[in-house]
């Protein structure tokens, strides 16, 4: 059990600051996990999975400090490997790209004979298929002999232009786009367009082949006007089977600084994914005591110290851009943590509670030093909230909410668990009602603090409760406002003053 707790906590500092020390103790800490759940022999089914998990977990952390440190020694090396790989896999992107642009013209083709309305159905209909290329935006449109469109579907980044060319690129400023043409009845064309590029300045280009080839192999495309691109060995172009040139592209890997980002944030998302598994499994193996608090201590540090807010989805719930305040360091750096640690001494609250200590003075007084500083905490906390400049969403707005009221809570919790006496209450006491109104005075100075502008989508979607603390205030300043007019309005207008 201590094993494997050491095992999480050493990952998490690894995660925290990125030191081969703790990779290597995380590791060993995993071998002794593992060796000590062979050598006490088969037990249950989730003790075995615990002593899985964890040596797997340290086989992820030294597998990324491997990685890393070969980036950092042997860099030249790694690069020249990785070029002539992903050129070879870039003919493929390429190759998927034109034969879905040139599927997309032949359906359009085929929808060309209908009338306009059972064309942009069958258009619509060929766009609901997989394609050849996975991923990747395209479009298809339908040109009368005039040039206007009669028929499209998908996305375009511009009208296509009238031309009787087969295959074309399309190279502006901003995009490089693929199309395909088929020539239909009527005069008419059909031409499939697949995006290939987009400049970094576009909008949504993730639908991109150079997007998506770079997410997949950390390699950034540029594309050149045929025979206009530099004189170099890694530079190719992209021909017709009858030797017209298309453009020009050249793999430019990432730089050595980039390549270790990478390397480091991949392992971190297989080491977040395994620890949250360790743990889970040594919470499960736990004995009921001190070995379960163990635990839930182990991984309550994990979660202040790993950063992993980005691997779970909640970026803003850990940002200290969103929240801070340094009284208490690491567990108020950010809302997670302070949820974190609400939730802690909540637990322990309850512990408390159940157990029972006897009633002295000095637990009566430091439970009321707790019931008269919870307010105090609250508005402390309440101040190092810091609203986004577009707008606060309703889960940001309930993630603040809930780690200034778990804070205050806590110590309420602590109050009434250090007043509660030895002996089973067979009636309800005084505290109690009393807490619970100090609760709420709480939770009301909290409201008086909490005061930010809701983003206007989520105020739509969160309706009049998610914006009640936001537009209080507002709502009853406007409602003055207009009463103030209509009594300016009700009597008869001022006399105008008569000319001299």
């Amino acid at each position: 059990m201590l094993a494997g707790c050491a095992t999480a906590v050493a990952v998490a500092e690894w995660l925290h600051g990125n030191a081969g020390v703790w990779a290597w103790t995380a590791g060993a800490a995993a071998l002794a996990t593992a060796g000590l759940a062979v050598a006490r022999g088969p037990r249950a089914i989730a003790s075995g999975l615990a002593a899985l998990a964890s040596l797997l977990l340290g086989a992820v952390v030294i597998a990324g400090v491997r990685q890393v440190r070969r980036i950092e020694c042997c860099w030249t090396e790694i690069r020249a490997e990785r070029v002539p790989r992903d050129s070879a896999e870039l003919r493929g992107a390429l190759a998927a790209a034109v034969a879905e642009a040139r599927h997309l013209a032949e359906r359009g083709m085929t929808a060309a004979l209908l009338p306009r309305d059972a064309a942009f159905e069958h258009l619509a209909v060929a766009m609901q298929a997989p394609g050849q290329a996975p991923g990747v935006e395209r479009g298809v449109v339908i040109l009368g002999a005039d040039g206007e469109p009669f028929a499209w579907a998908g996305r375009h980044r511009f009208v296509p232009a009238r031309d009787t060319v087969e295959l074309r690129a399309v190279i502006t400023p901003f995009y490089v786009s693929l199309e395909a043409r088929r020539q239909t009845q009527a005069g008419r064309t059909a031409v499939g367009s697949v995006l290939i590029d987009a400049a970094p300045a576009a909008r949504d280009r993730d639908g991109a082949v150079s997007a998506l080839f770079a997410r997949r192999y950390g390699v950034t495309l540029r594309f050149y006007t045929p025979h206009l691109a530099p004189s170099d060995s890694t530079v190719f172009d992209y021909s017709t089977p009858d030797g017209r040139t298309l453009f020009s592209v050249q793999p430019i890997p990432p730089t050595q600084g980039d390549a270790k980002l990478a390397a480091l944030h991949g392992a971190a998302g297989r080491a977040g994914a395994a620890l949250a598994a360790a743990l889970l499994f040594l919470f499960m193996v736990a004995p009921p005591g001190r070995w379960r608090w163990v635990v839930v201590l182990a991984a309550a540090w994990c979660l202040l110290r790993a950063p992993l807010g980005l691997a779970l989805g909640l970026g803003n719930l850990f940002s200290p851009a969103l929240f801070y305040r340094p009284m208490l360091g690491v567990f108020s750096a950010s809302a997670g943590s302070l949820v974190v640690l609400g939730l802690v001494l909540l637990l322990a609250a309850a512990l408390l509670w159940r157990r029972g200590i006897p009633r002295r003075g000095w637990t009566v007084s430091a439970a009321a030093l707790l019931v008269l500083a919870a307010p105090y905490l609250v508005r402390y906390f309440g101040r190092g909230i810091a609203p986004p400049a577009g707008g606060v969403s309703v889960g940001l707005w309930i993630s603040w909410q809930l780690a200034v009221a778990a804070a205050g809570m806590a110590l309420v919790f602590w109050a009434a668990a250090l007043v509660r006496g030895t002996a089973e209450p067979h009636s309800v006491s005084w505290t109690l009602p009393a807490a619970c109104a100090w609760a709420v005075a709480t939770l009301w100075g909290l409201a008086r603090v909490v005061h930010v502008r809701l983003a206007p989508g989520a105020r739509r979607r969160g309706g009049a409760g998610a914006e009640s603390l936001g537009g209080l205030r507002h709502r009853h300043r406007c409602r003055h406002r207009r009463g103030a007019r209509h009594v300016g309005r009700g009597g008869r207008r001022p006399p105008r003053a008569g000319r001299a």
